[in-house]
């Protein structure tokens, strides 16, 4: 008896923990396009493009039905003393699902020799995303088996 309930303890503490774990299988949109825009890999980048307004579009699987696509917009830009500002929209669409943020990153820039220096920064940041349930992607397939949890604040037919 005392085995059984140490093992029931044991699957229990096992299914809690695999429970309590979140796995994110998607790719950060604002990740792939590092070269453009290295403030998305980090904050303490911010300023180093000082100036510059970039643009980029990016659309993956053309033709398919909710293929991906994102749309970014930057501007960076360095004070005299050293103070880095990077301000970026991000759009990003996959079939039903579409996310928006808006991205403030600063930074300050130690000179620690002639051309050498310690950058430090920080990201703010500000997301919405909303899945459209009316979308031809998701008629016909059950809600509750997209979402994988049921709200209490949101009622689905």
């Amino acid at each position: 008896m005392y085995t059984s309930r140490n093992k029931m303890k044991k699957v229990l503490t096992t299914l809690a923990i695999l429970v309590g774990i979140q796995a994110w299988a998607q790719q950060n949109p604002t990740m792939d396009n590092y070269l453009f825009n290295p403030v998305s890999i980090s904050p303490a980048y911010a300023g180093q493009q000082s100036g510059q307004i970039q643009s980029i579009y990016d659309a993956q699987w053309i033709g398919l039905k909710g293929a991906p696509r994102t749309g970014a917009m930057y501007y960076d830009y360095m004070s005299p003393n050293r103070f880095g500002f990077n301000v970026g929209l991000i759009d990003d669409q996959v079939g039903p699902m579409r996310t928006q943020s808006l991205g403030i990153s600063t930074a300050y820039h130690l000179q620690i020799g002639e051309e050498m220096y310690f950058s430090t920064g920080i990201r703010y940041s500000l997301g919405h995303t909303a899945v459209d349930f009316t979308d031809d992607f998701v008629v016909g397939y059950d809600v509750n088996v997209l979402l994988l949890f049921k709200s209490d604040w949101v009622e689905f037919p």
